[in-house]
């Protein structure tokens, strides 16, 4: 990593609050000092030599980072590596290369009164021998190490490290043994795994680096914290770091603007960790262009070896945040602003063992001139305060922020007394501890602050090992991710409020149409049933509505998210997420319902075909329009007695007006009602085949990423960035919607137009067959199309069709419309109660029939296996009965053709109440399409776009979802199939084996 090098003036930025040090500092780092100053690690700022102002002239930073004195001046007295009295040496004499005592120049090396010093060696390296200086070949052997330390100017002197790779203390300026430790408990760790371990580490190091700190050995301090670290900040009132904090203090006076802080604490020992979290002087103001620096994060650690040594102040990649391997992308993507990132890796115990510990503390880099820095305040979710994880939770009140961490620790959990060992003898902490979740979470202040933010929470999970792990050679997960929120109060509010509305009127239109399924059902009390049918309507409705709400709610933030020059608008949190696809799911459950419950009605409904064929040949005089009331025509095939009036129907008379009529069309339009039942608007084929070629084809699935912009292919970054569930709905369904939108339009327009109709087409199928379908959803509610040829008849040769075709294109004839000189034929029935009554008064014979064992339904509706001669009957008397309604032959039951008003049009409710009398609404020519697939395209269509949403969002697949959706749909198409061509068999007394 490049050590960040700036050459700024020092500059004082924003509020100062010294008690906790979360304010943006200067970035100053050790390259900024000159040969005069040191490094304070402490306080990350360049300090004069010589803390008493009569010695600044005469010290200067020494090769180890420490102070020494300048040339002819001796170390009178060291209280510290920083803290030096320096002394002139007297005339004539040089100071020592340790600059502990004072020299005489030797004979061959004499003392040069210009330079103030011995004349130079030549090839030689000055030596003192304790009184005299002389030179000798650097590459001199048989030096003591004492010597060598003294010989080679290049090498480094005595100091904290040497002390600590022996086993010994620095202390002013020596080395010496660290005193006895009593109280062991100060030193215990107890791991979650259940270890208790007294740490040789604490035990070795805590009393000579409390003693060192003291004394002003910064190394010495960063080493006590990093113990404390280590503790993961055990109770902060008796251990050590309660000792850090109390030796930390003496720190404030010399660097007020930070002092030596581990905990977000104050003076008082408050903690403040939702004021920590919310302040707003973050000096960063980010963008959503990649060609400007403040698109992106810039982080910096302070970086500390175990001992306390400062290793720097580097700038850091999302790679040295965790545990994986390097990534594939050159590009830093985990930190351009906006980008959700989600990594998770398997990794060695064997490899992460052996990794090197250092402790780090973040900052974020100003994105100006990267001049200042923010301290980044970490949450540690093991932490245990009294006996509390307080950091497991969502009460944000109760958790404790700190600011240094650790990747990995292999040696706190070493003991002195009893250690397993590795072939090399290497000592094995009885537990290792490793950074297994670490996430970063970039919080925008609000939209009417774009671009700001409160400061970055960094939040790390560690997960413990044993020995046994190690040898197995275990495989543990880590996972990485760095997520974005900003505060969706208004948003949701809006969402809630716009699910409230829109709820209530969806309420208020499912009371309307259970109202009017009410009256249509001829019912006068309310009852479970009709409770049951405002549940189904109310189903449909909500569905409808939280589908609208969620989608428009996506669709903002999808479009404004990816379109926005500056940022005003975040995606949702997953958690915001997971709230949205439970309301897509609960629409999609309701949605079902209601499909549910359509495909019952329409395999349920009554339907009938009148044939209006008159046989040619009369074997008697008995005409369809003989019976004066409809009572006479339901007596006839229930009880037939011949001593009853001469005017009603015998079997011989029933078989005289069945001669001669051919039933070939009417099984020919029922079996082209079985074909239409099931076709829809949009063709579900070109339908997902066309979403999955805008989708996954031309590329559009990668803007669905959770980022704001990327100039990598989305193929080459979705293992690391995932994809938004809002905006993979947001996309999937407008997508989704646009294609079938275009199908409808193109459908409508074009292909029904100038290529062919099919509900047209089928109407006109009744006219030239000369039969008319007689439809009943409910008890007083149905459709009518009236297919009576305006030729009397249909079963004629080819020369006799062409002649009639010919005459109605010239207008020589009648017209097809059910009114004198209309072509309206197709209506919406609302029909007196009678209707219903006669209509299963009629079919009493066999429905009684059917409950027999050799009922009909049994034998798969083959009607050569049952009592033909019954369901003929019952054939014929229903086809006289309802084609003398339509011909108003009952004085009892009869019926007006009228409009719509605009009130019962847009309210789809009947505004007449009907005693004896029925209306016959006319229509567009399309209204039993509602009994169709065709007329529901709505309900199909919204069902398939939530299946195909759902099954999207659990897998993030469109090519799985689709080919679900399509098997599903078809699924369902062959259902609505089978089960309307039993109905068929049932209802109309269709032969199955003529329905291909």
């Amino acid at each position: 990593m490049m050590v960040l090098s700036i050459a700024i003036p020092f500059v004082i930025f924003l509020t100062i609050n010294g008690a906790r040090g979360n304010i943006p500092l200067p970035a100053i780092t050790p390259d900024y000092c000159n040969y005069t100053e040191y490094y304070d690690s402490i306080c990350m700022r360049c300090k004069r030599c010589g803390r008493d102002e009569n010695q600044t002239s005469l010290q200067h930073r020494a090769e180890d980072g420490t102070c020494t004195c300048k040339l002819s001046y001796f170390e009178k007295a060291k209280r510290g590596p920083y803290n030096v009295t320096c002394a002139p040496c007297p005339n004539g004499k040089v100071s020592s290369p340790d600059r502990k005592k004072c020299l005489d120049c030797s004979e061959s090396i004499p003392f040069n009164e210009t330079t103030g010093y011995c004349e130079s060696c030549i090839n030689g390296t000055l030596v003192e021998d304790g009184k005299y200086a002389f030179c000798i070949p650097c590459q001199s052997e048989g030096l003591s190490t004492t010597e060598v330390l003294n010989v080679c100017p290049n090498t480094n002197s005595v100091d904290h490290m040497h002390c600590s790779e022996l086993n010994l203390i620095y202390s002013a300026g020596n080395c010496v043994p660290p005193p006895i430790l009593d109280d062991s408990s100060l030193f215990t760790i107890k791991y979650e795994n259940g270890e208790i371990v007294s740490s040789a580490l604490l035990k070795k190091y805590f009393k000579a680096a409390l003693s060192n700190c003291e004394e002003g050995d910064f190394a010495a301090c960063q080493l006590l914290a990093n113990m404390c670290v280590l503790l993961l900040y055990k109770s902060i009132e008796t251990n050590v770091c309660a000792e850090f904090r109390r030796v930390s203090k003496k720190y404030l006076n010399d660097c007020p603007k930070r002092p030596v802080w581990l905990y977000y604490i104050n003076e008082d020992g408050e903690w403040h960790t939702v004021e920590d979290l919310y302040k707003k002087n973050v000096p960063n103001v980010f963008t959503p262009s990649l060609s400007q620096e403040s698109s992106r994060l810039h982080f910096v650690a302070v970086k500390y070896s175990l001992n306390g040594t400062f290793l720097g102040l580097n700038k850091i990649k999302s790679n040295n945040l965790n545990l994986c391997q390097e990534s594939d992308i050159e590009e830093d993507i985990a930190f351009i602003i906006g980008t959700r990132v989600e990594r998770t890796c398997t990794r060695s115990l064997q490899d992460l063992w052996k990794s090197e510990i250092n402790f780090f503390d973040l900052y974020l880099a100003s994105n100006q001139n990267q001049s200042h820095l923010y301290p980044i305040p970490v949450l540690i979710r093991n932490i245990i305060i009294n006996g509390e994880h307080v950091n497991l939770g969502k009460d944000m009140s109760k958790w404790r922020l700190v600011r240094r961490f650790f990747l990995i620790d292999h040696i706190s959990g070493i003991e002195e007394e009893a250690y397993i060992s590795d072939k090399h003898n290497h000592p094995f902490a009885k537990t290792f501890r490793y950074a297994s979740e670490v996430s970063l979470k970039i919080t925008f202040i609000s939209d009417k602050q774009p671009g700001m933010i409160y400061p970055p929470l960094l939040t790390i999970v560690y997960s413990e090992a044993r020995p046994d792990d190690y040898f197995r050679d275990k495989k543990v997960t880590v996972k990485f991710s760095v997520s974005y929120e900003m505060g969706q109060e208004s948003v949701m509010q809006s969402v809630k409020i716009a699910a409230s509305v829109l709820s209530t009127l969806a309420f208020a239109w499912s009371i309307l149409q259970t109202f009017s399924w009410f009256r249509r059902s001829g019912k006068h009390a309310v009852d479970l049933l009709t409770l049951g049918k405002f549940l189904v309507f109310m189903s449909g409705n909500l569905a409808t509505v939280f589908f609208i709400v969620m989608f428009c709610t996506c669709l903002y933030w999808f479009s404004f998210f990816k379109r926005q020059d500056v940022i005003y608008a975040i995606l949702p949190s997953p958690e915001a997420e997971h709230f949205l696809t439970v309301y897509i799911g609960i629409a999609f459950a309701l949605k079902a319902i209601q499909l549910i419950h359509l495909l019952f009605v329409q395999c349920s409904i009554d339907i009938f075909y009148i044939d209006w064929e008159r046989p040619r040949a009369r074997a008697s005089s008995v005409s369809a329009r003989t019976a004066t009331t409809s009572k006479n025509i339901a007596e006839t095939p229930a009880g037939f007695d011949h001593k009853k009036s001469s005017n009603k129907a015998t079997p011989d008379k029933i078989n005289a007006e069945m001669a001669g009529v051919s039933i070939w069309r009417t099984y020919y339009a029922a079996n082209e009602w079985a074909e239409i039942q099931s076709k829809r608007k949009t063709s579900l084929s070109v339908q997902l085949f066309g979403v999955l070629f805008i989708l996954h084809v031309l590329g559009f699935e990668g803007s669905t990423l959770a980022a704001l912009k990327l100039a990598i292919p989305s193929a080459e970054i979705h293992k690391y960035v995932p994809y938004s569930t809002c905006c993979r709905f947001a996309l999937g369904a407008l997508v989704y919607l646009s294609v079938a939108a275009l199908q409808v339009i193109i459908h409508r327009g074009l292909y029904e137009r100038f290529v062919e109709d099919k509900l047209q087409q089928y109407v006109d199928l009744c006219s030239v067959s000369n039969v008319s379908i007689f439809i009943l959803v409910s008890k007083r509610f149905g459709y009518y199309i009236h297919g009576r040829s305006t030729h009397g008849k249909a079963d004629v040769n080819m020369k006799e069709m062409h002649e009639f075709l010919r005459k109605e294109e010239e207008d020589l004839c009648g017209r097809r419309g059910l009114l004198p000189d209309t072509d309206q034929q197709t209506f919406q029935i609302l029909l007196p109660p009678g209707v219903h009554d006669q209509f299963l008064r009629l079919l009493v014979p066999l429905s009684s029939y059917t409950q027999a064992a050799d009922r009909m339904q049994g034998v798969g509706g083959r009607l050569a296996k049952v009592d033909i001669d019954r369901v003929a009957n019952t054939h014929y008397m229903l086809n006289k009965f309802l084609s003398g309604f339509i011909d108003h032959s009952f004085k009892d039951l009869d019926y007006i053709v009228k409009d719509r008003v605009m009130l019962e049009y847009l309210l789809d409710i009947e505004c007449y109440e009907v005693a004896d009398r029925g209306y016959f609404y006319n229509d567009d020519g399309r209204s039993f399409s509602a009994v169709l697939f065709y007329g529901n395209e709505s309900i199909l269509l919204l069902f398939d776009l939530l299946l195909f949403s759902i099954i999207d969002i659990a897998s993030s697949d469109y090519i799985l979802a689709m080919i679900l959706t399509f098997g599903i749909a078809k699924i369902i198409q062959g259902l609505r199939r089978n089960a309307g061509r039993r109905n068929l068999v049932r209802k109309a007394l269709v032969d199955e084996r003529f329905l291909t």
